[in-house]
């Protein structure tokens, strides 16, 4: 990947690059663009806030980070953009690096996000929430072995019949559509063990359901995958 974005010429000279995904690694909103090309770049969760709508961040996929020289960043739409910057210099994308292969998981490795000890009554649900009272987790040493997919801590209920065009959903599915933000810990393990969890609540169902009825924000990743 390389972070510096191609060079762009209108009546001011810009760096820019077409959105193609959008992980927000944090509870801030921070997130990393990636972008079509090779390149990427990091934005801070005021960015999102300011430039896409509350919950859909998803939405500026398609458009441009367009980075002025002063320091200031924009978002706009690509016909819009297009139509009006001419490229003038291409910085050649870094070149690929191989995976780190983390480590093999152990499962047993386990707790309650409380930081408690597994237990029964961890499954007993809030019937004013539709939560469990707790959930299991890997242990913090067990995450920091490392990571085989993105840190990412929202998902979206598509459901079932959903049809996507890379990362936007082009049909809608069966889901109720609510975007589900997660607690770091819970993220972290899908990040260590996709395959950790079998299924993944709801906040606009207020239920739990299986992974397939769910993609990452801004992507068309199916949570688990």
């Amino acid at each position: 990947m390389n972070n510096e974005l191609p060079l762009y010429q209108c009546h001011k000279r810009v760096r820019a690059a077409k959105i193609e995904h959008i992980n927000v690694f944090n509870e801030n909103g921070d997130a990393e663009l990636i972008c079509e090309g090779g390149y990427e770049t990091s934005v801070a969760g005021e960015w999102l806030a300011r430039v896409a709508p509350p919950g859909a961040a998803h939405s500026l996929i398609g458009g441009y980070i367009v980075q002025y020289g002063d320091g200031y960043a924009s978002w706009s739409p690509a016909a819009a953009f297009e139509d009006g910057y001419t490229l003038i210099e291409q910085p050649k994308p870094a070149e690929p690096q191989p995976p780190v292969q983390a480590p093999p998981v152990d499962r047993s490795a386990q707790q309650l996000s409380s930081g408690e000890p597994v237990d029964d009554e961890h499954r007993m649900i809030n019937p004013a929430t539709g939560l469990q009272k707790d959930y299991v987790v890997l242990t913090a040493e067990e995450r920091a072995k490392g990571f085989v997919r993105p840190v990412r801590n929202t998902y979206v209920h598509v459901g079932h019949g959903a049809k996507f065009d890379g990362p936007v959903q082009m049909t809608r599915g069966s889901g109720c559509g609510a975007a589900t933000t997660i607690s770091r810990d819970i993220a972290e393990t899908y990040a260590r063990d996709p395959k950790f969890y079998s299924g993944t609540f709801c906040i606009g169902c207020r239920t739990h359901l299986p992974l397939s009825e769910f993609v990452w924000d801004g992507t068309n990743e199916v949570v688990g995958s």
